[in-house]
């Protein structure tokens, strides 16, 4: 992927990027699009030293950059994309619109099915969302791992990857099939639900940390499940 000029971002563009062999878009407003785009394709923050993944649920999956870098990595994989911010969703769709594997879904993944859930947008950035009031609060429909895997008949999923602005914890401690997902990897939000890493790792019990990384307030981990994962 070639690397994009900061000081030409004057207005919104849409840009066409190539890597590993996929081929996608990506709508430039602001500097944040581009630092999301140098840690995901340049850094690989999600690069994982496994081949076996032929599903993934990508919860948090913003504007659709970390579904096209897993599409690139796995290509044969099908590719679910929770993006709950209607106006981040749209542009993932027009964005991963030429990757037929990957699934686009405008829900929450969340603790409850078929609720309304109030997030806020964050003031200043087209991106970020939260759930503490730091901007304007929209409401957005929920969906739960355990229903969805249901709902799809995925007995196993090969990998999740997560950022889910401090959900994770309720929502891992109250998924029951845990013990039928291969490997995690995501973004750890301390700062938000206010428990030490040790706390959400403990969830894992089956699982080994292959790496984590980060400072005190938000640590990426990938996890590996000691039953099924080769």
């Amino acid at each position: 992927m070639h690397a994009l000029n900061r000081s030409s971002l004057r207005k919104p563009r849409k840009v066409v990027l190539s890597f590993g062999g996929v081929h996608f878009s990506a709508i430039i407003e602001e500097i944040s699009d581009i630092w999301v785009l140098e840690e995901i394709f340049a850094s690989e923050e999600y690069k994982l030293p496994f081949s076996d993944i032929k599903s993934i649920l990508d919860l948090g999956a913003n504007t659709g950059m970390s579904a096209c870098y897993f599409q690139s990595q796995y290509p044969d994989a099908k590719i679910f994309a929770f993006e709950p911010n209607p106006k981040v969703f749209d542009k993932m769709v027009d964005n991963v619109s030429s990757i037929k594997t990957i699934v686009p879904i405008q829900k929450a993944i969340y603790t409850k099915p078929d609720q309304l859930l109030e997030i806020f947008l964050r003031p200043g950035s087209h991106l970020g969302t939260s759930l503490f009031a730091t901007g304007e609060g929209i409401k957005v429909e929920t969906e739960t791992l355990d229903n969805f895997m249901a709902k799809n008949s995925l007995t196993v999923v090969d990998l999740i990857k997560f950022d889910i602005e401090g959900l994770e914890y309720d929502v891992f401690q109250q998924f029951k099939g845990l013990g039928s997902v291969k490997y995690l990897i995501g973004e750890v939000h301390l700062d938000h639900f206010k428990k030490p890493l040790s706390d959400f790792l403990a969830l894992f019990s089956d699982f080994e940390v292959v790496f984590q990384k980060g400072s005190k307030k938000r640590v990426t981990v990938a996890l590996k499940n000691k039953n099924l994962a080769a």
